[in-house]
């Protein structure tokens, strides 16, 4: 894999990520300041899904270090089983989901809102089911 093939391979597990999670981040202060809704369910599918992408974003960074500083591979093995760590963020995901679908739509912003932690989700979902079936 050469040095091109291996940045657009990390764009997509890192900057899609990232991009995502910022735009939920930025469609929750219309639900946050929105008066009428649950801010609480808002609040913590928002928690659920950052944890899941902040996992993702650390335990690939360890992997793609500890290909080059064979050291890190000490710091990888404390931690838990990828597969693990992938069933978990997996209920992580779907759990975050199911507490973005209990937010009324009847308030200004939440259907936005819904809909980045949806694709969110979704990609994460991917993600780490992609993280399973590679170890």
């Amino acid at each position: 894999m050469g040095l091109r093939e291996l940045l657009l391979f990390v764009a997509a597990v890192w900057g899609i990520p990232l991009g995502l999670l910022w735009i939920s981040w930025h469609r929750y202060v219309a639900v946050r300041t929105a008066t009428g809704t649950s801010r609480l369910l808002a609040c913590a599918s928002l928690a659920l899904l950052s944890l899941s992408a902040g996992i993702w974003l650390l335990f690939y960074g360890l992997v793609l270090i500890s290909e080059f500083y064979k050291g890190v591979n000490s710091i990888v093995s404390l931690g838990p089983n990828p597969a693990t760590l992938a069933v978990a963020n997996i209920v992580a995901c779907c759990v975050s989901f199911i507490l973005s679908l209990f937010v009324p739509k009847t308030v200004h912003g939440t259907v936005p809102f819904q809909r980045a932690i949806t694709l969110s989700t979704g990609y994460m979902l991917l993600v780490w089911m992609f993280a399973l079936t590679a170890h």
